[in-house]
């Protein structure tokens, strides 16, 4: 990984928008402990606010590590809104600039 120079609020990498450095640091913390060569990393995003949040501050500490990132959606079909979940997330990846994985499951009734 490349530790390049931490990104505080205000001063997002090109195409992100801001996110507050106290997101941001544990995130970057967590990929500064991975192993040696990691290339990429993965978020698992529900389309939430929390999720949503969580994937932006992957983001940021990702591009600011030279760490790809690629977002995860799993859609149940358990709620109404799942549909939408899935366009939210499609957004996000697309706002973010990351490829996003979606799967689809079937809950038995």
């Amino acid at each position: 990984m490349n530790d390049a120079a931490p990104v505080r609020t205000g001063q997002a990498p090109a195409g992100l928008p801001d996110c507050p450095a106290e997101l941001i640091s544990p995130v970057r913390a967590a990929l500064r402990s991975l192993p040696a060569g990691t290339q990429g990393i993965a978020a698992a995003v529900s389309g939430g606010a929390d999720s949503a949040m969580l994937a932006l501050a992957a983001a940021h500490a990702a591009r600011g590590l030279g760490v790809d990132l690629v977002l995860f959606h799993v859609h149940q079909g358990l709620q109404a809104q799942s549909d939408e979940w899935a366009m939210h997330v499609q957004a996000l990846g697309a706002l973010l600039e990351v490829p996003v994985h979606k799967a689809g499951v079937r809950v038995p009734d």
